[in-house]
């Protein structure tokens, strides 16, 4: 099952005492996988840096999440609540490996819509980069 939906997507990333947040209006697709999974796409736009770039939000019945990104720069995330994965993270510089170490994960969408909080923590080669909170509101 598929339809046409209207995300909402907040992000705040924070070091220390300071933070910056980005917020993202889009029209997207959300489907119903055959196994149960629910996947939410959009395509990025030039504001957030990843022009010609599709992004993949899938969230499994357990709330393993998984975000791909696939174009101009692909990534793959791995998101499950108490564990750390070794995550490919592509920019338009070059690749990275990353560290996800996740904290949160609660998630309320349906075929009808709903919410998903993200809540994690980001370090490279063992180094601490940053804490990261998502925020995806999907009408």
């Amino acid at each position: 099952m598929e339809r046409k939906i209207f995300l909402n997507l907040k992000s705040i990333n924070s070091v220390g005492n300071d933070s910056s947040k980005t917020e993202l209006n889009s029209d997207g697709v959300l489907r119903i996988l055959d196994n149960g999974d629910i996947e939410v796409s959009y395509e990025e736009s030039e504001a957030t840096g990843f022009k010609g770039s599709t992004t993949f939000i899938t969230i499994s019945e357990n709330m393993l999440v998984t975000l791909k990104r696939v174009g101009s720069a692909p990534s793959i995330l791995t998101i499950e609540a108490d564990q750390k994965h070794l995550c490919h993270y592509g920019t338009p510089y070059g690749d990275i490996m990353m560290g996800i170490t996740t904290h949160a994960v609660r998630s309320n969408i349906t075929f009808d819509g709903g919410e998903l909080y993200l809540k994690y923590t980001i370090d490279v080669n063992g180094g601490y980069v940053s804490d990261n909170e998502i925020y995806l509101n999907v009408k």
